[in-house]
């Protein structure tokens, strides 16, 4: 939800854990809370709601942020590292492609 969240150009409230504690860099392109500290999720919600500068900043980086999620950047980066594993390079058989 995380990145669907970034993708729809939205600002991403989440726990500071799990996927959203990998995902997210906390007031940069997105804002990370405590887990189960309910008075710090609404704090941050009143926070968001009362500062659009911030809102508007979260989600244009959140929309950059996204793009190092792409299916096709994570399948090549997945291709690479069974290539590692197998002493292979790449580069011989995908010239030009950026990993």
């Amino acid at each position: 939800v995380v990145l669907e969240g970034m993708a729809a150009g939205v600002p991403v409230l989440a726990a500071d854990a799990g996927g959203p504690a990998e995902v997210i860099r906390h007031a940069v392109d997105g804002w990370l809370v405590a887990p189960d500290d309910v008075d710090a999720l609404a704090r941050a919600m009143r926070h968001l709601v009362d500062d659009p500068v911030l809102r508007a900043q979260l989600a244009s980086a959140g929309l950059s942020s996204v793009k190092s999620f792409a299916p096709d950047r994570i399948g090549r980066q997945v291709v690479n590292v069974y290539l590692r594993a197998l002493g292979r390079n790449d580069r011989a058989l995908h010239p030009g492609c950026a990993s």
